[in-house]
């Protein structure tokens, strides 16, 4: 059985200002967002929780051309301070899926 799956590359946020993902509206039931230092860490965060939640994950097939872009690793500048604004970047990418008829 194959699902049914989007992914949404949000890219590069400040935690405080992601405003998330979620499936209402849509014909899609659920939704796993990743974060990562980049957007394949980020698939890799999503893929897991959805195993986690008991999605054959074995059964998403993400296509060469809908593939999350490389792309260089986020790195967080020295500030020289803790408070650093650039620490709290992650990318962001999330993965909605159609579970199948209800």
């Amino acid at each position: 059985m194959s699902l049914e799956v989007k992914i949404i590359d949000h890219g590069i946020e400040h935690e405080q200002y992601f405003q998330g993902c979620g499936v209402a509206f849509t014909k899609y039931d659920v939704c796993y967002t990743g974060i990562g230092s980049n957007a394949s860490e980020a698939l890799e965060d999503a893929l897991e929780q959805a195993a986690c939640a008991g999605i054959n994950t074995s059964d998403i097939q993400i296509e060469q051309d809908e593939s999350v872009p490389t792309e260089t690793e986020l790195t967080h500048t020295d500030c020289g301070s803790d408070d650093c604004y650039a620490q709290d970047m992650y990318h962001y990418l999330s993965i909605l899926i159609k579970l199948g008829d209800k």
